[in-house]
């Protein structure tokens, strides 16, 4: 990619680590000899939070973009 095409570029990475799966009920099980494992969470909350402070940030750029991208989509 050119250096010219980049001079524009605005790009700020944020991440809801505060919450979620990282603090949720864990368990795990065996059925029929296949282990089993979960974590669960509500994220509600913690998708608001996040959500909320990115579009904020977003309104103040040149040009008010907000794009988000799930982790879980490249598994």
């Amino acid at each position: 990619m050119q250096a010219d095409r980049l001079s524009d570029l605005d790009l700020e990475k944020l991440s809801r680590l505060a919450g979620g799966m990282y603090l949720g009920e864990r368990g795990n099980t065996t059925e029929h000899g296949v282990e089993r494992s979960w974590d669960t969470s509500r994220i509600d909350a913690e998708i608001e939070r996040i959500s909320t402070f990115a579009y904020s940030a977003a309104e103040k750029t040149s040009r008010g973009v907000c794009v988000s991208v799930e982790k879980a989509t490249f598994c």
